[in-house]
């Protein structure tokens, strides 16, 4: 009867799913279908414009800081202040 009982246990084992994997990010899909969805999203928003230009780092900055100081005008005096005190 042991003889039986280590059948038993070496066919409880899953069978492995198959995996496919995204060359891309190193994703894994349990489908292939998953896998052609996600390399269609990735090919869509990684496609380089070539209608927008590039912007100097200075402008930047600039436009940074500015949205910033908004920002900062918006939030009241003591905004780090609000919220949950312990």
């Amino acid at each position: 009867m042991e003889s039986s009982s280590s059948d038993l246990s070496s066919s409880t084992q899953p069978p492995s799913l198959p995996n496919f994997l995204c060359k891309v990010c190193l994703r894994s899909f349990h489908s292939e279908r998953g896998l052609l969805l996600h390399r269609k999203t990735i090919s869509k928003y990684n496609r380089p414009t070539e209608h927008i230009d590039m912007l100097p780092s200075q402008t930047i900055k600039e436009f940074q800081e500015i949205f910033v100081y908004y920002i900062h005008k918006k939030l009241s005096k003591n905004h780090t202040k609000a919220g949950r005190q312990t």
